[in-house]
């Protein structure tokens, strides 16, 4: 292996991007609720799926098996 291998291999593992809907519910220091629904380009890895709300800048991460479970 090189030297890239082996830095490549020690870090985070590789996300993808998708496209996907999404909602935030969050509730910013104000009580004020986002109501953010539409489609983000979230990062998805075999156990996480990260993506940021493009209104309140909340970061959100969802397990990947819950969001893209069938049924």
């Amino acid at each position: 292996m090189t030297r890239y291998d082996d830095w490549k291999m020690a870090g985070p593992p590789e996300a993808d991007e998708e496209h996907m809907r999404a909602e935030c519910t969050e509730v910013n220091d104000d009580d004020v609720q986002c109501g953010f629904d539409g489609w983000v380009t979230a990062q998805v890895t075999d156990q996480t799926t990260t993506w940021t709300c493009p209104r309140c800048d909340h970061e959100h991460e969802d397990r990947t098996a819950d969001r893209f479970a069938d049924g």
